[in-house]
């Protein structure tokens, strides 16, 4: 778990090699597609449906612990940078096969000026440059750029490209994130940001991703809503043990203020207050946000999970 110091959030570059940008196109597909799901059905408060297996999981980890060492397992690997990208700036152990005087033109590409000029430099690279980890991190810059002008079905297909050259199965992780940013369909690219985390769980910029996502919502079916409130539990305790100060949650508590104050908003906030050892604004959060959690059946799920972290935190040490 983090500390409260000082510090700095985790850079994601504009650059082709980092990934702001590229969500920042996906955004506004992202928000005209949530305006398409339908309205959350009512459903009896004495008997509400049982939650999706995901999510009694989950909770379970939780109270458990599992949850919580599993995460500090996988933030112990030797070497690991987690705001790295792509996988080989965040696992000493892949063999990047990327050479000095290569790595010197890919970074002389993407500080072009203009779009064309780069996606000019990056296909020569490509063009003489021999299939392996080289030609995967080129598919993958083409990928970035191509998002960021709005080209989706050109990123595409250079991750195409990229999934057939041989990596790691940590490197499939970066895919399938730019995948998720390419997709306006929020449920897509929730799927696509579970297997993200699933080929490399200690790549900060997809948990993180996944996190805002959940409390964004994919939908309001109580399976989806149960779905999405195991993501945000998780997410949120696997950035826990990756951060090495809590500033880095000040990217992630700061995407809160945008978003509509609900139970999903609520049970993020008090996990970030809970991993960054503020437990008792955690427990104050979630009391809070159950008095306004409706009666739907999404909302049946959201209460199940803000009611067992209060309890679980509630036995907590602060």
């Amino acid at each position: 778990m983090a500390t409260m110091t000082d510090g700095h959030a985790p850079r994601i570059n504009d650059a082709p090699g980092g990934w702001r940008a590229a969500w920042g196109a996906a955004t506004a597909l992202l928000l005209a597609a949530a305006a398409l799901v339908p309205v959350p059905e009512q459903t009896d408060a004495q008997n509400p449906p049982p939650p999706p297996p995901e999510l009694s999981e989950a909770l379970s980890d939780v109270e458990s612990g599992e949850a919580e060492a599993e995460a500090e397992a996988v933030a112990g690997e030797d070497g690991l940078v987690a705001a790295g990208t792509p996988c080989m700036m965040r696992h000493k152990r892949v063999a990047t096969g990327v050479d000095r005087a290569l790595r010197h033109r890919l970074a002389a590409a993407t500080l072009a000026t203009g779009p064309d000029l780069k996606e000019t430099l990056l296909k020569q690279i490509e063009a003489g440059t021999p299939p392996g980890p080289a030609t995967w991190r080129l598919a993958l810059a083409r990928a970035e750029l191509a998002l960021r002008d709005g080209r989706s079905r050109d990123a595409i297909s250079h991750l195409d490209r990229a999934a057939a050259i041989e990596m790691p199965d940590w490197c499939r992780g970066d895919e399938h994130f730019l995948r998720a940013a390419a997709t306006s369909q929020s449920k897509e690219a929730a799927s696509l940001l579970d297997a993200a985390v699933a080929a490399d769980p200690g790549f900060w910029a997809a948990q993180e991703r996944l996190a805002i996502l959940s409390a964004e919502g994919t939908g309001y079916d109580a399976a989806t809503c149960g779905r999405d409130a195991a993501r945000t539990i998780r997410a949120t305790i696997q950035l826990g043990a990756l951060a090495t100060h809590d500033a880095q949650f000040e990217r992630l508590e700061r995407s809160l203020v945008g978003l509509e104050p609900n139970g999903r908003t609520a049970l993020l906030h008090g996990m970030i207050l809970r991993q960054t050892g503020r437990t008792d604004a955690a427990r104050d959060r979630w009391s809070a946000a159950l008095a306004g959690v409706g009666a739907s059946e999404c909302d049946a799920m959201l209460r199940v999970a803000i009611e067992r972290m209060l309890e679980t935190t509630s036995e907590e040490r602060p």
